[in-house]
């Protein structure tokens, strides 16, 4: 209304222009005031949700904790249970060091009687072989002749069978 009074040349400009402004600066503020309003609806919708997680992630800490609470409690009932196994297989191992100690002294021994045997019966084949050379060489020539005698008696009888053949 106050703009065609202006323009109709009956109101002086600087009378109009306050009411439009203060006109203009309410509708700013409400449209101000509703952003504000639905920004903290927003904002506090956020919030609601950040607390529910909040809430849950704090129940599930808990499980957590009591699970890990009893983790800890089974790991350390198991660590010395396994201490009192090994405490009781150390003397174990103790009497297999013992053994194996000897068992090395036996075989040591084993090896120095084996070896004297070894030396002896050596000895004594050697000697027996020393004394005994000239009746085996005797015994090999023998062998000989009779292998020979035996090829020439083959001979003649299969040239006895072939002459009667023929």
């Amino acid at each position: 209304m106050f703009p065609f009074r202006y323009m109709l040349g009956e109101v002086e400009p600087v009378e109009w222009l306050v009411p439009v402004s203060v006109s203009v600066i309410a509708v700013a503020f409400v449209v101000l005031a509703v952003y504000a309003v639905l920004a903290l609806r927003s904002v506090k919708q956020s919030l609601d949700q950040a607390n529910r997680t909040l809430t849950e992630v704090g129940e599930r800490i808990g499980d957590i904790s009591r699970e890990t609470m009893k983790l800890l409690d089974s790991t350390s009932r198991l660590t010395e249970d396994v201490n009192g196994k090994l405490k009781r297989v150390d003397g174990l191992f103790h009497s297999i060091e013992h053994v194996g100690e000897a068992v090395q002294q036996v075989t040591s021994s084993v090896k120095q009687v084996s070896a004297s045997v070894s030396r002896t019966f050596t000895g004594s084949v050697d000697r027996g072989l020393q004394n005994s050379q000239p009746k085996i060489e005797t015994a090999v020539q023998i062998a000989s002749a009779a292998i020979e005698l035996w090829r020439k008696i083959s001979s003649l009888r299969n040239e006895s069978k072939k002459e009667k053949g023929a």
